[in-house]
């Protein structure tokens, strides 16, 4: 398997350090906002929490404050009123801006009984739609689209030789002791959590498991590419490999393998994704110096040597320059070469690679439609 040991640790040159971004962490927060049990406080909401320590920073919140604060938080429709609770109860006037007068804006503070009507809370709530205002069954509904969109995604990137690869490689730091078990399980510290060492071991079982299934994934993925393998087997085959990293996927997020390493392992995939990209767009331009597209241009070149009528026509589509030909031959030669290398490095296929970032693209942009 290819090494790509996770940013804490020495790893190849390969790889690189990635940090949890403000999207990973706002898609979390999203995703735990939606999926609050029905009952529970609005206070436990990451989401109002940010809301209320702004407000207690800046002494009061305009109501565009509230409205941004809160897009992204999925609420019923009695749960407007709690937010003004909320509000109200940790001592945050609303500010809204009037228009201006006198050359200058004059601010208007609203009084915590306000009516409801008039109310800058409830106004950009209720009246704007900001926020929208769904029932419990709509809760539940959003909560299990999202969800199905962060499977999805890890699907994308831990179903793969690449994903495997690195996960290997994070068993391996933990049991040498290079990363806290906290760095690469979520929910250590949880309320009864079972201990850390139980997680440890239950998640380095996993990977042993791991282990095992990718062999198994290899040795079908090697029937697959053998030219005798008929067309039928070979469809079974594929199905047997997408039901195994079905099942290494399910293993790792029963684990709770971190949410920040999985991005990670996603931000380094979208990495070699860029390389096979720069790849292709270098053949772009060798087959631009003669006007034809990329795919075409190694048959033509290969044509253009022989003295057929076919070969003499493909050297005049090619400008019937031979050195410069034999220029391009070299450049696509040392092109395929250096992809060639990447694909060994990583187990995958250029065309492999480009297949799983579209379908993690696809996943991800239906996650955020759910959350929108």
């Amino acid at each position: 398997m290819p090494a790509s040991t996770p940013a804490p640790a020495s790893r190849p040159s390969r790889t690189r350090k990635v940090r949890s971004t403000p999207e990973t962490e706002e898609a979390s927060a999203v995703a735990s906002d939606a999926a609050l049990p029905h009952g529970a406080s609005l206070r436990e909401l990451a989401s109002v929490q940010r809301l209320v320590r702004r407000g207690q920073e800046k002494g009061h919140l305009t109501a565009e404050d509230v409205k941004k604060g809160l897009a992204s938080t999925r609420l019923r429709a009695d749960q407007v009123d709690e937010i003004v609770e909320i509000l109200k109860e940790s001592d945050i006037t609303v500010v809204t801006r009037a228009r201006k007068s006198g050359g200058r804006w004059v601010e208007h503070r609203e009084e915590a009984d306000a009516a409801p009507s008039s109310d800058p809370v409830r106004v950009y709530l209720r009246e704007m739609g900001q926020v929208s205002l769904l029932t419990r069954e709509g809760e539940v509904e959003i909560a299990q689209r999202i969800e199905q969109g962060v499977h999805d995604t890890e699907r994308a990137v831990l179903g793969t030789p690449f994903g495997v690869a690195a996960v290997i490689d994070l068993a391996e730091c933990l049991k040498r002791g290079e990363l806290d078990a906290k760095k690469v399980l979520d929910g250590i510290d949880d309320e009864g959590s079972p201990s850390v060492e139980e997680r440890r071991r239950v998640f380095l079982g996993a990977v042993t498991q791991v282990k095992r299934i990718a062999a198994d994934i290899h040795k079908k993925q090697a029937s697959i590419a053998n030219s005798r393998t008929t067309v039928t087997t070979r469809e079974r085959l594929r199905a047997d490999v997408d039901s195994r990293y079905d099942r290494v996927v399910s293993s790792l997020r029963e684990c709770r393998l971190s949410k920040a390493r999985i991005a990670e392992i996603a931000e380094r995939f979208r990495a070699e994704a860029q390389v096979f990209e720069k790849l292709d767009a270098r053949e772009r331009r060798v087959a631009r110096r003669f006007g034809v597209k990329r795919f075409d241009l190694p048959r033509l070149v290969e044509m253009s040597k022989r003295r057929s009528k076919p070969g003499r026509e493909a050297l005049a589509r090619l400008g019937g320059n031979p050195e410069r030909i034999e220029t391009a031959r070299l450049d696509l030669e040392a092109i395929d070469k250096e992809r060639k290398a990447n694909e060994a490095r990583i187990e995958m296929s250029s065309a492999a690679v480009r297949r799983a970032i579209a379908s993690y693209g696809e996943a991800h942009a239906r996650m955020q439609q759910a959350k929108s």
